[in-house]
């Protein structure tokens, strides 16, 4: 198969088997933040400090549980201070039907508490009557955009508190070049990676953990792991 250089530089195949069986193996650990009070000589993460600030990027909100669920509980659980940063909004993910039975909710709860719906029954009847005519090639409102933007943050931050994060750790980064409106996002700017700039700054983490799909059909998770790095 090709292979036969291998056994020409690093000698008999047994060998290279145990040499490339351990390095897989010193890649995997059930401390993904480092174990105390351990040689940590082979160990894919290092044992100090015992107590690590993480930051996961996640570049929709759900891709830090969908990609990362079991290591993001497991590094929290370990006691560490983990944060996630929502680079984008997400919203392009939300259908048009959770925009009105949002809203529908929003007038009925203001209704239920004699809070004044006027300005929640204007927004609705608004919403309804442009989807209605909405072109699969429209985009939607501002006010439609932001809803579902809304309703992204909502599932996240429910997603975070199962776990156990407090608000201050969970972070809603809505970096510019997704908000288009459109399938289609621009190219990162400086704007983005300021604000990936001024998080990172203010967390000072030990560990950084970035989404890698970059199969991604719409190239966000390539755009968001190009900002981190930049």
């Amino acid at each position: 198969h090709g292979l036969s250089d291998l056994l020409a530089l690093h000698g008999q195949a047994y060998d290279i088997n145990i040499e490339v069986f351990n390095q897989l193996q010193r890649t995997i650990t059930g401390w993904p933040g480092g174990k105390p009070n351990a040689d940590d000589t082979h160990r894919p993460e290092r044992a100090a400090p015992a107590k690590k600030k993480v930051i996961i990027f996640s570049p929709h909100p759900d891709d830090d549980i969908i990609s990362m669920g079991g290591t993001f509980m497991r590094l929290h659980d370990q006691g560490h201070q983990v944060h996630v940063a929502y680079q984008t909004s997400g919203n392009i993910a939300v259908t048009d039907e959770f925009v009105t039975r949002f809203l529908d909710f929003a007038v009925g709860f203001e209704n239920m508490f004699d809070i004044d719906d006027t300005k929640s029954r204007k927004i609705l009847a608004e919403a309804r009557a442009f989807l209605q005519t909405k072109k699969s090639t429209d985009k939607d409102t501002a006010e439609i955009r932001s809803i579902k933007g809304l309703i992204r943050r909502c599932e996240a931050s429910a997603t975070c508190r199962y776990v156990g994060l407090t608000d201050a750790q969970i972070h809603f980064q809505n970096l510019p070049f997704y908000e288009t409106g459109t399938i289609e996002k621009n190219p990162m700017s400086e704007a983005d990676v300021t604000n990936t700039i001024e998080l990172l700054t203010a967390i000072q983490p030990h560990q950084i953990f970035c989404a890698g799909d970059f199969a991604d059909p719409h190239g966000t998770h390539k755009v968001c792991f190009d900002v981190v790095i930049e």
